[in-house]
């Protein structure tokens, strides 16, 4: 039997999904590179993914998912990776007319003058120094742990096509090598968020930016990887963790709403429908592919299982919401998600150490 898990991102929820991650390690005895041949992430499930087949600097030792947890839930870690750009001024704010309806929401709104409108939210020093630091700054991503293959993915907006980091590929191409927080940097670039990873200085030198603008739940694409790196394989299981399903705040005041009011006055709210959409529609159909009752015709014989391991959020928890008690909710939440679906993970659990 050939093991999939894919990650979906969603920022500090990537909680939700270590907290399962956690349980299966626990259970089984065993690190997750260890049960699973093919592993993949996107956004924050992306630097997951990296983190679960990844060495500890200056060790031998691969991080297991109770120290990859720490990264989301100590205050010091968390405040280095979501660190604020300084406010500033728009510039040459007098010169907008008095009558224009920018000059009208700059008075209404002091928002305008925050980052995140003139540029990224976060700073990029800050996550990439944190990143060398946990990940090492030289550690390759054909350095990643053998035996799963890794894939975790990005999107650069300099050729304007779909990135894949991919373990496999790396040890075969050079040019394909990246760093390990190199890749987890590009997966995690959120547009307003953070500015786009660029990691070269020629021209056209890939610029990237989340996975999650395209590809937050990548399950399905991993599956078909999977098949390919297994052709002769009759007997696939698939493993799906979600960051929770988020509930859309404000719905009356976005139904009209233009830029302001979907990137600015409720920030995130674009990229987080994106998200849930992209993340809702790879389960459906893959609930499709697998469904003894499937009436399309597309059922796949040899994906013997699939499992979505996904909660439904009472309130909206915005990716960067790194209050205290915010983490401490999520924790409940991953740990609610492992009590609710225990029949099903202790199931998991004993197949992916009996093959």
């Amino acid at each position: 039997m050939i093991r999939i898990l894919s990650i979906d991102g969603g920022g500090i929820r990537g909680i939700i999904p270590l907290k399962v991650l956690e349980y299966i390690e626990c259970q089984t005895g065993k690190q997750i590179h260890e049960l699973f041949d093919v592993i993949g992430g996107t956004s924050t499930g992306g630097i997951i993914a990296l983190g679960l087949n990844c060495k500890k600097p200056g060790s031998d030792e691969i991080y297991q998912s109770t120290e990859l947890l720490k990264f989301y839930i100590t205050q010091e870690d968390v405040k280095r990776i979501f660190k604020h750009k300084i406010f500033r001024q728009l510039e040459n704010e007098e010169e907008i007319d008095e009558d224009s309806a920018l000059k009208e929401t700059i008075t209404a709104d002091e928002s305008l003058r925050r980052p995140g409108y003139l540029g990224p939210y976060y700073v990029s020093d800050s996550i990439e120094n944190y990143l060398k630091e946990k990940f090492g700054e030289n550690t390759k991503i054909s350095e990643l742990e053998t035996k799963p293959d890794v894939t975790v993915f990005s999107y650069d907006i300099q050729n304007d096509c779909p990135y894949y980091f991919n373990s496999t590929e790396a040890r075969k191409n050079p040019k394909d090598d990246y760093c390990v927080w190199q890749a987890a940097r590009a997966t995690s670039a959120a547009p307003t968020y953070f500015p786009a990873a660029k990691f070269a200085s020629e021209p056209d030198s890939p610029i990237f930016v989340d996975g999650g603008v395209y590809i937050n739940n990548p399950a399905l694409t991993l599956l078909i990887q999977a098949k390919q790196l297994y052709p002769k394989e009759q007997n696939f299981l698939l493993v799906s963790l979600g960051t929770g399903d988020t509930k859309l705040s404000d719905a009356d005041d976005l139904a009209n709403a233009g830029a302001y009011g979907w990137l600015i006055k409720h920030q995130g709210a674009l990229l987080e429908v994106m998200m849930k959409g992209a993340s809702y529609t790879i389960d459906r159909q893959l609930q499709e592919l697998v469904s003894e009752k499937s009436n399309s015709g597309f059922k796949i014989p040899s994906l013997k299982s699939y499992e979505r391991y996904q909660k439904e959020l009472l309130e909206n928890i915005a990716m960067d919401d790194i209050k205290p008690q915010t983490i401490d909710k999520l924790k409940s939440i991953g740990e609610a998600l492992v009590k609710e679906k225990e029949d099903s993970l202790k199931k998991l659990c004993k197949e992916l150490v009996g093959n």
